[in-house]
């Protein structure tokens, strides 16, 4: 935005914006049980489980703390996929 002539105002405004944007853990569980209620369940889960499986792997590493996340999200989703 600052290589394009914006206002360092508007920068800071947007950037504040695009944090409350984010999702964290808790609006990733909320979308989860809102999968788990859906028709078509056993084939979103299956989409996102996919997609977290490329998430933790894109680096080609795996931490502790993804090991974690990925047993939660697996944990869950495995049931929907069943």
């Amino acid at each position: 935005m600052m290589a394009f002539g914006g206002e360092p105002k508007v920068a800071r405004k947007t950037a504040k914006d695009a944090r409350q944007l984010a999702p964290d853990s808790g609006d990733f569980l909320t979308a989860i049980g809102r999968i788990e209620k859906h028709p078509q369940r056993a084939q979103l889960a299956s989409i996102l489980l996919d997609s977290a499986e490329g998430v933790v792997e894109a680096d080609g590493k795996v931490v502790a703390a993804e090991e974690v996340w990925k047993g939660m999200v697996f944990g869950t989703l495995d049931e929907m996929v069943a």
